[in-house]
């Protein structure tokens, strides 16, 4: 995968990263997964706001593991998990629980998961010296076969955090140390055999405690060419309203940090993240996929494009550039038969 942004003109973020996973079973009623992600980042992020000027050089090693054993059983089964992630100067550890269970007729399956997260963060400009997070996820999901050609999702997750959020790169920058996150995601697939064709629809609605609310609306519409060979594209849009302690630029003095007139060091709320921004933002998509023997070889290329003004949860946050990012991935997976029984 490779993960380029641009800002006026400027190359910002840019990441290339390496992944594998592998699924094998153990007995007939255990089955492994063991993943890997290496990511090479470099380039620049602003240290507020989209001014160039205030751009800092960032270069980084991430390495990711995951190892899971999954238990089968008639209809159910349970995952237990752990996973690991270390930069230069983060690193996490998670311990994830899931359960799956299908009704005799596999026309209704519910997924219920929690995950347990713990960060330990140490940036190379010292800000702060071994701070920490500590977050909970949770996910409860319910899969229903509607008709032969339609199935529907709904899911509902939520986190709750605490511990340090603050971006330590980032002016000033200091956010509340309790997080508490929640949303809603409903996905309809729909297929028509008669032109082999399979709609993919999804909407998603989160809020949190930093006063963001946001809204998702994608539309994947995936065609099968040949027997080998499918073409989907996509559309995804997006819409959030801004955090509550983000200060957006004063129009009298644009390249300046709005500080407000309150503030207090080290105590007040704040940040110029463009991220907690109030903004919208649509992304383009094409995915191209061949079946070769056992084998299946995709193609995906993204462009992403974000403007303020776009944000359909009112006026967007003013005086900040437009930001594009655009992705491009291929991937390779292939199934071996282990002679197991």
């Amino acid at each position: 995968m490779n993960y380029q942004e641009t800002q006026q003109g400027v190359d910002r973020m840019r990441v290339a990263a390496q992944s594998s996973r592998l699924l094998m079973p153990v007995s007939d009623f255990i089955s492994a997964e063991l993943s890997q992600v290496v990511d090479a980042v470099s380039g620049a992020s602003p240290l507020y706001y989209t001014d160039p000027s205030v751009f800092a050089e960032v270069r980084d090693l991430r390495q990711a593991k995951d190892a899971k054993i999954n238990l089968h059983a008639d209809r159910q089964r349970l995952s237990v998990g752990v996973a690991s992630s270390k930069e230069r100067d983060y690193q996490s550890r998670s311990q994830v629980l899931g359960y799956t269970w299908a009704d005799p007729e596999q026309s209704l399956v519910l997924d219920l998961g929690f995950a347990w997260t713990h960060d330990l963060i140490n940036p190379v400009n010292r800000v702060v010296k071994d701070a920490r997070k500590f977050v909970r996820d949770g996910l409860l999901a319910a899969t229903v076969i509607l008709t032969p050609r339609d199935l529907l999702q709904v899911q509902r997750t939520f986190s709750e955090g605490r511990g340090y959020f603050s971006d330590p790169y980032k002016f000033l920058d200091n956010r509340p140390e309790q997080r508490g996150t929640k949303a809603w995601v409903i996905r309809w697939h729909h297929h028509v055999p008669d032109w082999a064709l399979s709609s993919r629809l999804s909407m998603r609605h989160l809020q949190d405690s930093f006063g963001i609310r946001s809204d998702t609306l994608q539309w994947e519409l995936s065609k099968a060419v040949s027997e080998r060979f499918s073409v989907t594209p996509g559309i995804r849009l997006y819409s959030q309203r801004a955090a509550d302690f983000f200060s957006a630029p004063s129009p009298l003095r644009p390249g300046i940090p709005n500080i407000p007139a309150d503030y207090e060091f080290g105590k007040s709320r704040l940040s110029f993240d463009q991220r907690l921004s109030q903004f919208g933002a649509i992304n383009l998509g094409l995915q191209l996929q061949w079946k070769l023997g056992k084998g299946t070889i995709d193609l995906r290329f993204d462009h992403y494009q974000q403007k303020n003004a776009w944000s359909w949860h009112g006026k967007g946050s003013p005086g900040l550039a437009d930001f594009n990012a655009s992705t491009w991935q291929v991937g390779w997976r292939r199934t071996f038969t282990t002679g197991w029984n």
